[in-house]
């Protein structure tokens, strides 16, 4: 079970694609608290870049990763790394949204 951070969140115009089809969210997962930066699509459906990468954790014994989304800036989907959940981005990369190939949920 998961839940989305965009509920009750403050968005602003960088959280939305230029084209308004898409919603920076992060998806949490309520058993390990886990988080995964993606968006939100028109349809509805999460597209989860954190899985796309391979950098969900891969079994219930590894440490929970943490990641945010932080919006877009033209073409490109801003996501950060959080160290240990912590608010303090330890790594922020940014990638074009027509490069990486997301299986929507």
């Amino acid at each position: 079970m998961y839940y989305s951070s965009a509920i009750g969140a403050i968005v602003n115009r960088w959280s939305f694609s230029k084209d308004y089809t898409r919603l920076s969210d992060q998806k949490i997962f309520a058993a390990n608290n886990e988080r995964h930066a993606g968006w939100q699509n028109v349809d509805g459906s999460f597209a989860d870049v954190t899985e796309n990468l391979g950098q969900q954790s891969k079994s219930d014994f590894e440490d929970p990763v943490y990641y945010r989304g932080l919006g877009f800036a033209g073409e490109n989907f801003g996501f950060a790394y959080l160290s240990n959940g912590s608010l303090l981005k330890e790594k922020e990369l940014y990638l074009p949204t027509n490069v990486i190939k997301l299986r929507k949920r």
